[in-house]
């Protein structure tokens, strides 16, 4: 059991390209007090110590991720930090995986005309993509559609907020096989050809190189 665990931590290690010292010490850790309390029969603790080494490599997959994202498209760029960018962690319940968002505007008010990248490294919520782009028949006439983006398909969805309809938005959903990409348009942006320009600015290459996309 003991050696399951080390080679599923290794593997993961190796797939999110996990790679500094202190990660792998960091995750070493977590993998003997695994082991130890497998010995002692402590259970509890044992998933305790295999999810917080899970959450300590996603938290890095997380940051290598922004680093990848551009931090300015046509002028527009994550303007607060605290805000505009964020990693988000699923809980136990859900599948271990986690996202990562950047919010791009000119003007530190103006949500209006924005929009939001998020990388999904989720199986479950990619799968659900994939699907959907394999059966359009689950499409709503009104609002959905799929477009071509560079090589691949891409999934639109088109909303209007609250009573006004001319305050538009619309999102553009990526799936590769491990991860996908939502583009979140307000505005201006919600247009089809928006949305793809904004895509032609993201490295898909690099993101499957870091969440070990195959």
């Amino acid at each position: 059991m003991t050696t399951m665990i080390k080679k599923t931590i290794v593997l993961a290690l190796i797939a999110f390209g996990y790679n500094s010292i202190f990660a792998q010490q960091d995750a070493e850790n977590y993998v003997k007090e695994a082991q130890d309390y497998i010995k002692a029969k402590n259970f509890k603790e044992a998933r305790l110590a295999v999810q917080q080494t899970i959450a300590a490599i996603n938290t890095t997959v997380g940051k290598e991720i922004l680093n990848v994202l551009p931090t300015e498209i046509n002028g527009f760029k994550s303007l607060n930090n605290d805000y505009d960018d964020y990693i988000t962690l699923y809980d136990s319940h859900g599948d271990g995986g986690m996202y990562v968002s950047r919010t791009y505007r000119k003007d530190k008010e103006d949500y209006e005309n924005s929009f939001t990248l998020t990388v999904y490294v989720t199986t479950v919520g990619t799968n659900a993509i994939k699907n959907t782009l394999n059966n359009p028949a689950q499409l709503n006439p009104k609002t959905d559609r799929i477009i071509k983006v560079a090589n691949r398909k891409g999934l639109v969805r088109s909303y209007s907020e609250g009573e006004a309809a001319n305050y538009k938005s619309a999102t553009l959903d990526i799936s590769y096989n491990d991860f996908y990409v939502n583009i979140y348009g307000y505005g201006e942006f919600s247009k089809d050809d928006a949305l793809i320009k904004i895509a032609s600015k993201i490295d898909f290459e690099k993101l499957r190189k870091i969440t070990g996309d195959e």
